[in-house]
């Protein structure tokens, strides 16, 4: 893939309230507010967040997603684990099975934001991921290294719970995948893999192509520390491209 260009990152304020915010992330959202300024958490709504436009229902998706992590205290310390050895495993199993699982928008911005509470949270996270490891971070580290952590824990949650996705490295680093909401059907990884780099070179690099995108719905994109949303991109639209994390 070509480089990229330097993206100008809009954020935006929400519908409803707003999105919890760390002091390492931009959580972006629907409004016109200037990049260096925060969001006061004090204003927040405790039940209903906004990303990206996309309404959440913080109560109900916990309840959800909240059997897939597992508190522990231990000598004042406490850690939480993203999957236990047992749910993980029935995640690839049910793939090896031929399932095709998938993740709608409000799903997905929910884990991306609950993940950023975990290291507001906790003093440890550990995940176990879809390839056998366990990714053990420190929440009390240096404002880059956990932004970074961050987004590895969001990349490695949402791959477990969602096929239609490339791993395929956009710029040569590991962590990077391009996520499509909209896939609901089971599709060949080479086809994926070569959507996900017309998605890029039409919404991030901007490349004038006849692009006819595979199917509608959102897109996510982890790609060099940040994650880029598409609300639908049967639109095919540009500048609906926003950054909704960055470290």
């Amino acid at each position: 893939m070509k480089k990229s260009k330097k993206l100008i990152i809009t954020v935006a304020g929400s519908l409803v309230t707003a999105v919890c915010l760390l002091a390492v992330t931009v959580l972006c959202i629907f409004a016109h507010i200037p990049e260096s300024r925060s969001v006061n958490s004090s204003e927040l709504s405790p039940t209903i967040i906004n990303i990206g436009g996309v309404p959440i229902s913080q109560q109900r998706l916990s309840e959800k997603y909240g059997v897939y992590t597992h508190e522990n205290y231990e000598n004042g310390k406490k850690t939480v684990t993203v999957f236990s050895d047992e749910q993980i495993k029935e995640l690839k199993d049910r793939r090896n099975r031929g399932e095709w699982l998938c993740l709608n928008a409000e799903e997905a911005m929910y884990l991306i934001n609950d993940t950023v509470s975990l290291f507001e949270s906790f003093d440890t996270v550990i995940i176990n991921t879809l390839d056998g490891s366990t990714k053990i971070y420190q929440t009390t580290v240096d404002q880059d290294e956990k932004a970074t952590n961050i987004y590895n824990v969001m990349l490695f949650r949402l791959e477990a719970f969602h096929s239609g996705l490339s791993k395929k490295p956009i710029s040569g680093l590991t962590n990077e995948m391009v996520l499509f909401m909209g896939m609901k059907n089971m599709k060949n990884p080479l086809i994926i893999e070569f959507e996900a780099d017309n998605f890029y070179s039409y919404y991030y690099e901007k490349l004038n192509f006849n692009y006819t995108p595979i199917c509608d719905g959102g897109v996510l994109m982890f790609y060099k520390g940040k994650v880029y949303f598409v609300n639908d991109i049967s639109q095919r639209v540009r500048n609906q491209m926003l950054c909704i994390y960055g470290g």
